[in-house]
Parts: C-alpha cells; sequence; structure tokens
C-alpha cells in the first residue's frame, strides 16, 4: 500500500514537473515573441510643408519624415504618421491619437514648454517677413499698415503681434490654416505677404520657382524640437540618443544639407 502511494505521488509529481516546463517554454517562447514585435509611434506632419514634410504622389517625403524613418530605425520602432493642418496636429497629441508632431514646431513658446516635453532642438530657422517678387517692401516700415498672413495658433502669429505692437506697425493680421491659401493670396495681391520659414521659402524659390523673395526683417528665430505628452520621459530620451547620434555622425548634417542646401542645425544667432 506504502509502496503504491509513493508511486502514485512520484506520477503526480513527474507530471507537474512536466506540465510546468511546457508552459515555462510556452511562456518564454511569448516573451520572445513580444520583445520581437515593433513599438508603434504615431506621429503628427503636415501635408503641404515642403520640403519639411510632403505628399508628392501620396507618399510622404521631406526632411522630418527622413529624420523620423532614422529614429524608427535605430530604436526599432514603426512609424504610424498622421497628416492634418497645423492647427489640427496638437489637438491630436493631447488626445493621443498621436505621440508628437514633426512639423518644425518651436520649443520657444513659454505655455506650450509648461504643457509638452520636448525633445532636444534638432533645427534652427529664422521666420522673416515674405512677399512677392515684385514687391517694393524692403524695409521694417515700408510694412506699416499691410496685411500679412499667418498659420492660426502658431508662433508666427504670436510673434507678428509682438513685433506689431512694438513698433507700432499697424499691419492687419490675417489668419490661415494651412499655407497655400496664404501663398496664393499673395500671389493675387489680396494679402502683402506673410511670415514664413526661410528655410522652406528658400527652397520653393530656388527649386519650384515660387515667385517670392525673403526680406531680411526677422520675426522671430525658431528653436525646432518634437513635443511628446509629459509622462513620455522614455520615449523622449530615446529620441534624444538617437538625435544625438546623428548629430555626432554628421548624419543630421547631411540631411539639412539635403534639404535646405545649408546646414540648418546650429543657431545662426550663436
Amino acid at each position: 500500500m506504502k509502496l503504491r502511494q509513493v508511486g502514485a505521488w512520484i506520477l503526480i509529481l513527474t507530471i507537474c514537473l512536466l506540465t510546468g516546463c511546457g508552459q515555462s517554454a510556452e511562456q518564454s517562447s511569448a516573451q520572445t515573441e513580444s520583445s520581437d514585435v515593433a513599438k508603434t509611434i504615431g506621429v503628427g506632419v503636415s501635408g503641404d510643408f515642403y520640403p519639411f514634410c510632403y505628399k508628392e504622389n501620396d507618399e510622404l517625403k521631406g526632411f522630418e519624415i527622413d529624420v523620423w524613418n532614422r529614429i524608427a530605425e535605430e530604436n526599432n520602432w514603426k512609424i504610424d504618421y498622421t497628416v492634418a493642418d497645423f492647427s489640427g496636429l496638437f489637438g491630436m497629441l493631447d488626445t493621443g491619437k498621436i505621440d508628437t508632431v514633426a512639423r518644425q514646431t518651436s520649443s520657444n513658446n513659454e505655455t506650450r514648454r509648461e504643457k509638452y516635453l520636448f525633445s532636444d532642438v534638432y533645427l534652427y530657422s529664422t521666420y522673416n517677413l515674405v512677399t512677392r517678387a515684385d514687391s517694393t517692401l524692403e524695409t521694417l516700415d515700408d510694412f506699416k499698415n499691410t496685411k500679412i498672413g499667418v498659420v492660426m495658433g502658431g508662433d508666427g502669429e504670436l510673434n507678428l503681434k509682438k513685433l506689431n505692437e512694438e513698433h507700432n506697425l499697424g499691419i492687419e493680421i490675417v489668419g490661415y490654416e494651412a499655407t497655400p491659401a496664404m501663398d496664393s493670396d499673395i500671389e493675387l495681391g489680396r494679402i502683402d505677404g506673410r511670415v514664413a520659414p526661410m528655410l522652406q521659402t528658400k527652397m520653393n524659390i530656388e527649386e519650384k520657382g515660387q515667385n517670392f523673395k525673403i526680406t531680411d526683417n526677422i520675426v522671430y528665430v525658431e528653436e525646432a524640437a518634437y513635443p511628446f505628452q509629459k509622462d513620455d520621459t522614455e520615449l523622449v530620451e530615446a529620441v534624444n540618443q538617437t538625435l544625438a547620434s546623428m548629430r555626432e555622425s554628421g548624419e543630421l548634417q547631411e540631411l539639412s544639407q539635403k534639404w535646405f542646401g545649408m546646414d540648418a542645425t546650429v543657431n545662426p544667432q550663436q
């Protein structure tokens, strides 16, 4: 009787051990498969902001796209790009529909810095008053009582208001949701000019034959960085490490030369 009991206990123990080993193997396999699955990062961009992020034949291209594709490659991430107007991108970020905005986003804005956790600065750009090529507007005084377009809710609007008040220019600020309508209204003479990023406008003039000119009137210098939710510290740290690596290797500067014809990764005021 005792021998049979011992034998039964041995059999039960053996089955438990075998079952346990099987579960451990399955769990180990599941963990391995899970670790191989690439993390998906939602990145909001504009589809008409050449050469930063734009669509050509339904394909996203531009400086921001190249940078984020490289960040994804370095971290084994997949990127889910969402295309929207600038005014809608931050609403998507606030509601968790995207993880960040990649559209030459300024980190200079104090209100924005209080709300979001920004990556390190990766690009610097002056924003100038831009007019039609045949315009007689040159000096800041020439822009008194003119109509100037801005993207609604952007830093261009905020800083033009400051410039307007400081110099008593009497500029009528006209808000737009996107840049194509602004550019069209400049060409049609509905507005006298707009606040525009020098880098983007320079390439539009040189490569697309845009009939504009960049005046020497700088509205502000933008320090571009990527905004994230405040609790995304690990994500921001990984992005910063990749940006630092790209800067050290010269890859970030090469991408700047590729898309802008100049190195915009250094502060022009330093």
